[in-house]
């Protein structure tokens, strides 16, 4: 469609090629298009923009750590990158200090709202400051161009939201920009090019540095996936959550998910990720932690004593 119109989004200072969509998920801006004075946003982090990418390695802290009540893992997705019926592998932590989202998979709202629904939660983008992102594979960062758009297009408006922030190790930050730039840097209001700070905060993991998020310690390590990807442990007062991250099978990473009383572990065709019968070699004590994400279509659940995850699965499972 050539020209530029004038529509609702000008008034937002969003690009009309983009802000067409406005309509569609104004219910989800939680307010009128119109012009509106702007609220100041409060970000953890510095408000300067001269920078193409903001790295930090803060995190943000809860003001009462003592307060958080025993985490719980949303289930959202559980199919691998070629799935014609789930969405792609990821989760959702909940604590008394905040949502935690585990990898941001397209298409991220629906994502979010049919697992909330099945789980009787209430959640959407909004809500949700923090993510974790393994690596970049689309089917674990393809939603990030969304999650980031729908934000933005929030704050313009006058939402008083925080920058997203994306925890990540070193070597996914690195080319994360490289990889959303292209949909993500044209000129918004100003006409300036944007740049990865206007849509979100990076603050870096390092598998030498547990790390608090929303109130619960983060610890991530590198797998052997054939590109930077890490698994994750989460540890509340209360227990340990393990996140394997698309890994092959390495008894190394699996004696480290191991001090986590619930394992969420992927479970694929190989090279590059964990075939079953590798797993199912393992010691009964640990096959009865391990739950199975990331699976091929055609997995037959009823091939394994494990439990095989669905979309809207709560972790742990009531007693």
């Amino acid at each position: 469609m050539g020209g530029h119109f004038r529509t609702v989004a000008d008034q937002c200072g969003i690009p009309c090629q983009i802000g067409c969509g406005l309509s569609i998920i104004r219910p989800m801006l939680r307010g009128s298009c119109g012009p509106v004075a702007r609220r100041p946003v409060h970000r953890d982090a510095p408000e300067s923009r001269s920078s193409d990418m903001l790295f930090t390695s803060r995190t943000h802290v809860s003001p009462n750590p003592g307060t958080v009540r025993t985490m719980e893992l949303l289930i959202l997705g559980v199919g691998d990158a070629f799935t014609r019926k789930h969405f792609g592998s990821s989760g959702l932590l909940r604590s008394d200090s905040g949502l935690v989202l585990i990898d941001c998979p397209d298409p991220i709202h629906r994502v979010i709202a049919e697992a909330s629904r099945r789980a009787g939660w209430q959640v959407d983008a909004h809500d949700i400051h923090d993510i974790v992102l393994t690596h970049l594979h689309g089917d674990h960062c393809n939603g990030l161009e969304s999650f980031g758009f729908l934000r933005r297009m929030t704050r313009a408006q006058g939402g008083d939201l925080p920058l997203p922030r994306i925890h990540c190790p070193q070597p996914v930050a690195d080319r994360l920009w490289e990889r959303l730039a292209p949909a993500m840097d044209s000129p918004m209001a100003d006409g300036r090019r944007s740049t990865l700070a206007d849509y979100f905060e990076v603050q870096l993991l390092d598998p030498d540095e547990p790390r608090e998020i929303a109130g619960i310690e983060v610890s991530c390590r590198f797998t052997r996936h054939p590109i930077p990807t890490i698994g994750l442990r989460f540890r509340d007062q209360e227990r340990i959550i393990g996140w394997s991250g698309d890994t092959p099978f390495e008894g190394d990473h699996v004696d480290w998910l191991s001090a986590a009383g619930l394992v969420v572990h992927e479970c694929n065709r190989g090279p590059a990720h964990t075939p079953i019968e590798e797993l199912e070699d393992l010691p009964q004590d640990l096959r009865r932690r391990i739950h199975l994400i990331h699976l091929p279509d055609d997995f037959d659940p009823t091939s394994t004593s494990m439990h095989v995850l669905r979309p809207g699965d709560v972790l742990p499972q009531p007693n």
